[in-house]
């Protein structure tokens, strides 16, 4: 725990290297200094508070973008649409090389369902039912 404190304490400028946080924010980096546990709440406070602007101006820009994009994104997702359409009229075209592409997004997006539903339901194999078989009235 002495080492953990001594990397806690130390100066931004004296830690090996930088974190993709002080690389991104580095504005805010030099307003907060090394994420540390600084020693009054009031601080901290003042520091949340202090960036705090930075950080719904940068999500107001990211919806933005999503918005000022939106066409740009649907003409690229039509022509794509095209573009399968008519690999699946002429079939005799499709090369080896796309029809495995096609087999690897299918198996990833089988995958991640499975994730999903692994982490929705809340364990790995089966749900939660209980002692009897089924979910009593005051377990939910």
């Amino acid at each position: 725990t002495a080492l953990l404190l001594l990397h806690l304490h130390t100066p931004p400028t004296l830690t090996m290297s930088t974190t993709a946080f002080q690389r991104a924010f580095s504005k805010t980096m030099e307003r907060i200094g090394n994420p540390t546990i600084n020693e009054t709440f009031a601080v901290n406070q003042q520091a949340i508070q202090s960036t705090s602007h930075e950080f719904f101006s940068a999500a107001g820009r990211l919806v933005y973008l999503n918005l000022a994009t939106f066409r740009q994104r649907l003409s690229a997702a039509s022509a794509e649409v095209s573009q399968v359409t008519h690999a699946v009229k002429n079939l005799s075209t499709v090369t080896a090389a796309q029809a495995g592409s096609v087999a690897v997004l299918g198996l990833e997006t089988y995958f991640l369902f499975n994730v999903g539903e692994i982490v929705g339901r809340g364990s790995l194999i089966g749900y939660d039912v209980g002692p009897n078989g089924f979910v009593e009235k005051g377990d939910h």
